[in-house]
């Protein structure tokens, strides 16, 4: 069983390296679809978007709705941007994680990680492949933000954008 596991990980570290024999197709920025996505979601579900701010790769969206505060932060999958969010947060805010349509107190690094990995094997082999966003969500406590449908932003079309 490990010795299956380790020709694995050999063949996807040699996959990795091998150069590629056609140029990437030209891709459509996947922070500004995941941005799109996420604004169309929360419209539907009566929170309106009021201002995306973008400091370096972390892109946060505050919203409000009715009796509603909300920020939603695009965070990375390495898990760099946890503390951050949590930090924008303040006590009385409920703060969480969604990732796939499941929604967690901490964000599952692991989880993430594996399938970013996961992903740049399959993409660099010829096969498209894209990482779901994860999202940190900090909210007023009256919002009972963690109820909204979340499952539903997993499934909304890539080119919600267009």
């Amino acid at each position: 069983m490990l010795k299956g596991a380790f020709v694995v990980l050999l063949l996807a570290s040699v996959a990795l390296k091998l150069p590629s024999s056609e140029a990437p197709a030209p891709a459509t920025d996947p922070l500004r679809a995941t941005m799109m996505s996420t604004a169309l979601f929360l419209k539907k579900n009566g929170i309106t978007v009021r201002n995306a701010t973008q400091d370096l790769d972390l892109l946060v969206m505050q919203g409000t709705g009715p009796k509603c505060k909300m920020q939603v932060a695009i965070v990375a999958p390495q898990g760099w941007h946890s503390g951050v969010v949590r930090n924008l947060a303040t006590p009385e805010d409920d703060v969480f994680f969604v990732y796939t349509g499941t929604v967690t107190d901490d964000q599952p690094i692991w989880r993430t990680r594996a399938d970013l990995y996961k992903t740049l094997v399959l993409q660099r082999l010829g096969i498209h492949s894209t990482v779901p966003p994860v999202l940190g969500v900090i909210a007023d406590r009256t919002c009972s933000a963690r109820a909204l449908p979340w499952g539903d932003i997993a499934t909304q079309p890539k080119d919600a954008a267009s």
